[in-house]
């Protein structure tokens, strides 16, 4: 409103630039200025805004790498311990903490006095100490959905105390996450995510800038959203305001950091200064005294010390400004899991046999009253999954000195986390299957088998019988198996089971027959450069020279499948030091790796049972030996392919491939199947994603001009398209093809992750094709052939009393009815507090479906549907008492507590 001359006297270089301070009355709307003197010009500007800069002091939790992970849990724990102390000081009013996951609270209930543990219900309950939903920063394309819905069960208990919920999740150091997340916070009461990635490794904000779009909206498949923040770095206090912080350090730093956001596109007046100190350090003291310092001397911007939701629920009033993004992150970090395949396989065995001991747990309990859920076990269960699939691996000096002391020890505890949870897995299955098994009465040796699914299965099961024991189903007509393999006393048979229908159960005999020998008619065929393998819909060519498939025709199609001469052929990269397949830092060689066949087969033969046919092929290869088994079922659309690598334990960069080159275009969709949904990498993706290995849940759909093409991998977890990785980083790598690549290891980390791996690394995949491939039809042959049929063998049993109905038929039964297309049971399990059952339910077709349950003798007292996490939301209607029907939307996850009378 009014003008003010600003003499400079100062001298103007020849060349650069010029810059003074002055200071300007405090206003509204723009500043009008003409420069006079050696320097002439005229223009405007707008003020600054009065920013609200909301900090989060904290330090970010590592399980390892700096330190051992126990002594982390004590530096994290004395961390807390500095906070409380700073909220009782004469600073209490200039600072705020917050945490990036709940684990080392355990030790801190554990080792702390209980006046101490109350301090901190305290300050949590004060919004003074801030606290995530997740129990530990998870790579969260590993977890399946059951997983990423369990990490939030221990914060939840320990809240619970104080009567509140965590409404934000943090995801920290990881550049990496899965698009389903938004739908799980969102349904575990979650509002808010702060996702501050490190770009190391993981170019995620560097390559998509989705950082100058903060917040926004992050919408998963089913429209769930969750409001999010990404961060530049995860310890933003004292990289913008100086380490230590001071007035003079920050006066400059958050003038430059705010620039960012004095844009008319950005509507709040307030942004969030995430974090303070790197991985595992000690609180600095000293960041409150700055704070205050500040607040005496500089109005605006307005430092505001905060819990991290306080600055989620001031924004809130600016929601409907924020921009929304739908998509998946990629994988970028998730590729250091495959640096230990063998334990990321039996965490991937676990968590999916976990899930359905949960069922046949609950199964059980609707016809026996006796039983109760073992909540505790199931608990200690998904902890040790979590616990190896949260980020860390191991030291910071993995790769480069994997015979350090602080690595050996440091991976000794991790791999403990994947003995142990595939320890639990094995327990609770055979716990929760002979709880139903043994209610019945044995007239004979039985073999059991248990569909855990809500929806057909069929296919293969292994159990252990007598050497001379045969198996005779309920036509007392022997059952189509073979000898797998022999003990001194036993005998593996691979049983072929008949379609199974939902949550039941088949009853096999065993009877001896000394001339039985179902081993299957073998013959040599090591001279041949071709054998042929044939079933109702596949014939199939193998090269067993070279040791891969050359014609996979479909009969049904009337289509060749196979792209060429390699199909199934194991590849092996040489070399990639100094290169960036390394890192995504700059002086970097982009040579990559070298690429070649590493397969030699040696001996080839051929096995024919009631089962099914194969070929069995042996021979040499890089770092070991090699068997691959190619396999045509009898009875089943699908030709197997398994591979057991004998390897050697190396140092040198290295990775493994198994190459799939299918005859359909090369502009056909890819997609593969997250925890909610499926992914069309070419489309379904954030801005900056990883393009270059793709993470999938059990599947790899290939949707073709004319037929599809699915690839189940059971326990490989990560692919590429067109070709393997060459360390381009680059997130607009085409995605559409003819061709991919199973990525099976490496160890191109060479920091955290193990650098070196070896023993017997076992894994399998599974073709089928159609003319068309719905969603739902790809989801039940993902998950039947990454955990199928449990089968059990059990011996004579004494009759035991009463025996319920649902048991006494001798050849099968049914423990819960239920009907729908596309919609499934996640699990069924106990509740938390021991009163009911959980029933989480999942819409897998990408439609609106409906699934009815009929508890049969069962009568339903209430059923309620809840959050993930089982707080109460509404009453259902139950249909005659024990019938219910459930309507779930588009790519829905839905969960219900019913209570039975």
């Amino acid at each position: 409103s009014g003008s003010e001359t600003i003499p400079y006297g100062i001298e103007v270089p020849v060349f650069g630039q010029v810059s003074f301070p002055f200071l300007l009355p405090d206003g509204d709307g723009k500043v009008h200025y003409k420069l006079n003197g050696d320097i002439c010009s005229n223009g405007s500007f707008s003020r600054r805004r009065k920013w609200k800069v909301y900090t989060t002091p904290h330090a970010h939790t590592d399980i390892g790498y700096t330190h051992r992970q126990w002594e982390v849990a004590e530096r994290m724990c004395r961390n807390i311990d500095t906070a409380l102390d700073m909220l009782k000081g004469n600073q209490k009013d200039h600072f705020a903490y917050i945490i990036d996951s709940t684990w080392h609270l355990e030790e801190y209930i554990n080792s702390r006095s209980d006046e101490r543990v109350q301090e901190l219900l305290m300050a949590i309950a004060a919004g003074k100490l801030g606290v995530p939903w997740n129990y530990v920063d998870i790579l969260t394309q590993l977890p399946t959905l059951e997983g990423l819905i369990h990490n939030g069960d221990f914060t939840d208990r320990f809240l619970e105390r104080i009567g509140l919920i965590a409404d934000r999740a943090d995801i920290v150091d990881v550049a990496s996450a899965t698009m389903s997340y938004p739908a799980v916070l969102a349904g575990s009461g979650v509002k808010y995510l702060l996702h501050a990635d490190n770009q190391d490794r993981g170019p995620f904000r560097l390559n998509g800038e989705l950082h100058r779009h903060s917040p926004f909206w992050w919408i998963s498949p089913d429209g769930s959203r969750v409001l999010t923040w990404l961060a530049r770095m995860y310890c933003e206090l004292k990289k913008v305001c100086g380490s230590p912080a001071s007035v003079e350090a920050a006066e400059r730093g958050l003038e430059l950091w705010l620039m960012d956001y004095e844009r008319d596109n950005y509507a709040p007046d307030a942004v969030i200064l995430y974090g303070q100190e790197a991985d595992n350090t000690d609180l600095d003291i000293r960041s409150g005294a700055f704070m205050a310092h500040w607040d005496e001397v500089i109005e605006y911007p307005k430092l505001i010390p905060s819990n991290g939701s306080a600055f989620f629920d001031y924004i809130m009033k600016f929601a409907d400004t924020f921009e929304e993004y739908s998509g998946d992150e990629g994988a970028y970090w998730e590729d250091g899991a495959a640096s230990s395949i063998k334990e990321t396989m039996a965490v991937r065995r676990a968590e999916a046999g976990i899930r359905c001991s949960e069922i046949l747990d609950s199964l059980a309990i609707l016809h026996s009253p006796k039983l109760k859920f073992p909540i505790q076990n199931y608990q200690e269960a998904w902890k040790r999954v979590l616990l190896y699939e949260e980020h860390t691996w191991g030291a910071y000096l993995s790769g480069s000195d994997p015979e350090a002391l602080l690595q050996r020890e440091q991976w000794a505890v991790k791999e403990h986390m994947a003995n142990q949870a595939e320890q639990w897995r094995d327990r609770l299955l055979t716990q929760s299957a002979s709880k139903i098994s043994l209610m019945w009465n044995n007239n004979s040796r039985e073999v059991v088998i248990y569909n855990p699914y809500s929806f057909p299965v069929e296919g293969t099961v292994e159990v252990e019988i007598a050497p001379n024991e045969s198996i005779y189903d309920a036509m007392n007509r022997e059952a189509l198996w073979e000898e797998k393999s022999k003990s001194q006393n036993l005998v593996l048979a691979v049983l072929w089971v008949n379609s199974l229908p939902p949550f039941s159960y088949r009853r096999y005999v065993l009877e001896n027959k000394n001339e039985s020998n179902r081993g299957g008619e073998i013959s040599c065929i090591t001279a041949r450069d071709c054998e042929c393998l044939d079933n109702d819909w596949y014939h199939v060519e193998i090269n067993t020279k070279e040791g891969t498939i050359i014609s996979l025709y479909d009969k049904e199609l009337g289509l060749e499948l196979a792209g060429g001469n390699t199909l199934g052929q194991v590849l092996y990269a040489y070399g990639g030091e100094g290169t960036t397949l390394m890192g995504n830092h700059p002086g970097l060689s982009k040579e990559g790796a070298i690429v070649k066949p590493c397969f030699k087969p040696n001996t080839a033969e051929k096995v024919t049972s009631a089962v099914g046919t194969c070929v069995i092929i042996k021979g040499n290869a890089e770092q070991g030996e090699i068997k691959v088994t190619i396999k045509l079922p009898q009875n089943e659309k699908n030709l197997w392919l398994e591979y057991v690598y004998d390897k050697k334990e190396t140092d040198q960069i290295e990775a493994v491939y198994i190459d799939f080159p299918f005859a359909i275009a090369d502009t056909s969709r890819i997609l593969s199947d997250s925890q909610i949904g499926w992914v069309d990498w070419h489309s379904d993706v954030l801005p900056g994603a990883c393009k270059e290995w793709l993470p999938l849940q059990t599947s790899v759909l290939m949707r073709g001009e004319n037929c599809d093409i699915q690839i189940a991998s059971p326990d490989i977890y990560l692919f590429t398209v067109g070709k393997p990785v060459e360390g381009s980083w680059n997130s607009e790598i085409e995605t559409r093809g003819h061709r991919i690549y199973s990525y099976v290891l490496n160890n191109y980390w060479r920091t955290n992750y193990k650098g070196n791996q070896g023993g017997q690394i076992s894994f399998r995949y599974a073709i089928t094709s159609a003319k068309t491939i719905s969603y739902e039809r790809a989801y039940r042959f993902g998950w039947e052939k990454r955990q199928g049929l449990i089968a059990q063998r059990m011996s004579y049993q004494e009759f035991r009393g009463e025996i319920p109905k649902v048991y006494q038929n001798d050849t099968m039964g049914c423990l819960l009815h239920v009907n729908s297309e596309n919609v499934v049971v996640s699990t069924i399990r106990g509740s938390k507090d021991g009163k009911g059952l959980i029933l989480r339910l999942q819409e897998t077709g990408g439609y609106q479906g409906d699934i009815r349950i009929d508890f049969g003798e069962n009568r339903l007292e209430e059923i309620i549907e809840t959050d993930h996490l089982e707080r109460s939301k509404k009453q259902l209607y139950i249909y005659s008492g024990n019938k219910i029907e459930i309507t779930l939307k588009p790519w829905e996850v839905a969960t219900y507590k019913f209570i039975l009378k």
